[in-house]
């Protein structure tokens, strides 16, 4: 019972984590909103554009991707091409989420064990981002491994979630 629990206390967690980076990847795409359009404003009233805001508004696309990209996984708000998936039967269309499940997992602990090691190698390294505002470059790169590995542990618990419909026989929700 207490290991239950345990592992219940380690799914919320990661539930919450999941949905806070979701929410910080969003607010980010505000501040770049923000920061763009000051750009814009001081380019156009002033003459006098920012150099920083174009590097971080990049940043923020590549952060509020990574953190947002689990939480999507859970609520199912990724793009699908769903031609053959619609036309197969309820057991069949669960059988391949399982696979599809199966291959994106394995994709994502690939690019979290590349991006890790990039990441690592930047850093050890103190490789730096030469622009208008100069960062290491783990910086920015850390976010990518982190994502992809959260993405990866939302693929494993679909999968489980999917098995566990498979044995029981009950069909996939939609």
């Amino acid at each position: 019972m207490e290991e239950k629990s345990r592992e219940n206390k380690i799914l919320k967690f990661h539930e919450q984590l999941c949905k806070g980076c979701y929410w910080v990847g969003g607010i980010l795409l505000f501040i770049m909103a923000f920061t763009v359009s000051y750009d814009v404003f001081m380019r156009y009233f002033f003459n006098r554009p920012t150099s920083w805001s174009i590097d971080f508004a990049e940043y923020i696309l590549l952060y509020s991707t990574f953190l947002a990209a689990a939480w999507l996984l859970k609520m199912d708000g990724h793009v699908k091409v769903t031609v053959l998936h619609d036309k197969l039967g309820e057991k069949a269309q669960l059988a391949l989420d399982i696979i599809n499940s199966v291959i994106g997992a394995m994709a994502c602990l690939i690019m979290t064990w590349v991006g890790g090691k990039e990441t690592v190698e930047s850093f050890l390294a103190n490789v730096l981002i030469i622009r208008p505002v100069t960062l290491p470059k783990w910086v920015v790169l850390w976010v990518i491994p982190f994502g992809f590995f959260l993405f990866f542990t939302y693929f494993i618990r679909n999968i489980f979630h999917l098995a566990s419909e498979w044995r029981s026989g009950l069909t996939p929700k939609k």
